[in-house]
Order: C-alpha cells, then structure tokens, then sequence
C-alpha cells in the first residue's frame, strides 16, 4: 500500500512534473537537429510510438514513484524531439502564440474540471472513442492523399482541450500518492504537448 500524502503536495508534484517535462522538452528542441525528425520517416515514426508506448507502459503498470518517473522522461524525450522540428518551420511569434494559446486553453479546461468534476469523468469513453477515429482519419488522409487542410487539426486541438480535462478530473479522483501523482502529469503532459502541435499546425496554416 502507497503511502498518501497531502492533496497540495500531490498536486505540487503534478505542477513539478509538468514543470520538467515542458523544460526539457524546449532543451531537446533547441538542441537536437530538427532533420533527425524531418528525415527520419518511418524509421522515426516507428520508434517515436514505441518509446511512448514504452513510457506509458512503465508509467501505468509501476506502483514506484522511480519507475514512474523514468517513464514519464522516456514519454517526454521524443515528444521533445518532435517539437523542435514543429517550431523549426513556424516563425517564432507563432510559436509565442502557440504557447500561449496552450497555457490559456489548458487553464481554462483545468478550471472547468475542477467546477464540474462528474460531468469531465463522465467523457472519458467517449473521448477514448473519438482519439481512435482521429487516428484512422489521420491514416486515411496520409495514404489516400486527400487534402483536408488544418480541419483534423482543428478536430485534434478540440479533442485534446477535453482529454486535458478529463484527465484533470481523473488526477483529483484518485488517491493523493507520489506515484499516482506522476501518472495524472504524464497524462495531462501528453494531451497538452498534443494541443500545441495541433495549434502550431492551425496557426502556421493560417
């Protein structure tokens, strides 16, 4: 059994968590070579999913905080990787928009989580549902050569904006431990890392 700590102490955790995650994230953008990303292809792709399916696997399956929080790190480096090949063709005061418009959305979907708890836990199939369809469109789109535009990103930034808070939800429902902790920040890490790609898209294509 999980020692509980402190609500406050928990969610400190969530905060630091974020905190490094999106620190180190910009580290990695503006070190490595954005064309290890752009001429990777396939080779990229694949190994992009596994290191992330990897770290949510360790993430979700370890009941040690240390385990955990390797696994939130090998889901940060490549999700870092790829943002500084996002930013490496977007002009920087779209990048500072970006950013911003990510900070605002995600305080806003964390604060109506907080407000309507029931009604944000209550999406968590539905959106689940709706990530896998994007998916496929996404697939479909890449090997049929259909033009869409910006619409699967719009689509992508809309659905992120809820998995935000649901997984806010989902942080204040479960017990207050260190491990869980880092659990609900690889989570929200990752739906907010999602909707600044999908924004760094609209917002280039505009």
């Amino acid at each position: 059994m999980q020692n509980s700590i402190s609500r406050s102490a928990y969610n400190f955790i969530i905060g630091s968590c974020l905190t490094w995650g999106f620190m180190l994230s910009w580290l990695l953008a503006k070190t490595i070579d954005p064309m290890v990303v752009i001429n990777g292809g396939w080779t990229f792709l694949i190994g992009y999913i596994v290191a992330v399916v990897v770290g949510i696997g360790m993430v979700h399956a370890s009941n040690n905080p240390v385990i955990s929080f390797i696994g939130f790190n090998i889901i940060v480096i490549p999700m870092g990787t790829v943002l500084g090949a996002a930013i490496s063709v977007v002009d920087p005061a779209i990048v500072h928009e970006a950013v911003l418009l990510t900070a605002l959305i995600t305080g806003v979907m964390m604060i109506m989580a907080t407000l309507f708890p029931q009604s944000c836990l209550g999406l968590g199939r539905a959106l689940f549902v709706a990530l896998i369809a994007l998916i496929v469109a996404h697939l479909v789109v890449y090997f049929m050569d259909y033009e869409v535009g910006s619409l699967l990103s719009y689509l992508g930034a809309g659905l992120f904006s809820l998995f935000i808070a649901y997984d806010w939800a989902r942080a204040q429902n479960e017990p207050a431990t260190v491990d869980n902790a880092i659990d609900s920040a690889a989570g929200l890490f990752i739906s907010i890392m999602n909707l600044l790609f999908n924004l760094l898209d609209i917002l280039n294509s505009d």
